[in-house]
């Protein structure tokens, strides 16, 4: 009998740090995610040369010319070959990027954009 208890007891404190263990991972996971929109924001605004809050086609590309900007959007595993596919993944219908959708579609797009995607 008394096997059992501290068999229980084990259990019980096994499943209750790998309930901690999901909850730090989360949370690491959380603040990853906010370390790159805060990097992908600082990005948006060193783009925005005109200043207006919104990315055209011709400042993207202007963007999107320097190798440094490709290696960090590459390290979010987007695809940078095709900047003009990229750019019509990340605006909307009015052909202009704001400030959320960089953000937002970068993070969404974060590995999923390959270049199958892009054609």
């Amino acid at each position: 009998a008394m096997t059992k208890i501290i068999t229980a007891l084990f259990l019980k404190e096994t499943f209750k740090a790998a309930q901690n263990d999901t909850e730090l991972m989360i949370q690491e996971k959380m603040k990853e995610k906010q370390a790159a929109a805060k990097k992908l924001l600082d990005a948006f605004v060193a783009a925005d040369v005109s200043g207006d809050g919104l990315l055209t086609l011709d400042e993207f590309e202007s963007f999107m010319a320097s190798p440094r900007v490709k290696c960090y959007l590459n390290g979010l595993e987007l695809d940078t070959h095709e900047t003009r596919q990229l750019f019509d993944l990340l605006a909307d219908d009015d052909g202009r990027i704001t400030p959320e959708e960089f953000v937002e579609n970068c993070l969404r797009l974060k590995g999923a954009a390959k270049s199958s995607d892009l054609v």
